[in-house]
């Protein structure tokens, strides 16, 4: 179910938390310092964000920074967000399905304007060579 809002949306990252805690159970990605599983995340992002509009150029670079950010923080089990140099705020978590690991993309927010999915999602990705843990 797609919702848009018109009035001011919550910040992003407590829309999206609201949005995950009523489906799937968001994970913890486990080696995001592993070159095969930071190869299938900078994939994933950029396939997503294109997706979604962004271009190529522009989707890798995020993709890129998010990964190395991912790396070097101790996430946990949270949703998060990537912004694009658009003003674009981009709603991610991840989370174990089966053995494996997915990118899920379920919130996007420009300005006042805030579409997300939390049945079908905006988007969503495996990541091969990545571990999560609920």
């Amino acid at each position: 179910m797609r919702r848009r809002s018109c009035a001011a949306p919550l910040p992003l990252l407590l829309a999206l938390a609201l949005l995950v805690a009523c489906s799937p159970t968001v994970a913890q990605i486990l080696n995001p310092g592993y070159p095969r599983c930071q190869k299938s995340m900078r994939e994933a992002f950029a396939i997503t964000l294109v997706g979604q509009g962004e271009s190529d150029a522009v989707a890798e670079k995020l993709a890129d920074e998010t990964v190395r950010a991912l790396a070097d923080a101790e996430l946990g089990a949270k949703p998060f967000k990537v912004t694009s140099p658009s003003g674009a705020q981009y709603g991610y978590f991840f989370e174990r399905e089966d053995d494996r690991c997915l990118l899920r993309m379920a919130a996007v927010q420009v300005g006042i304007l805030q579409v997300s999915d939390n049945v079908r999602f905006l988007a969503t990705r495996p990541l091969p060579g990545c571990g999560c843990r609920q």
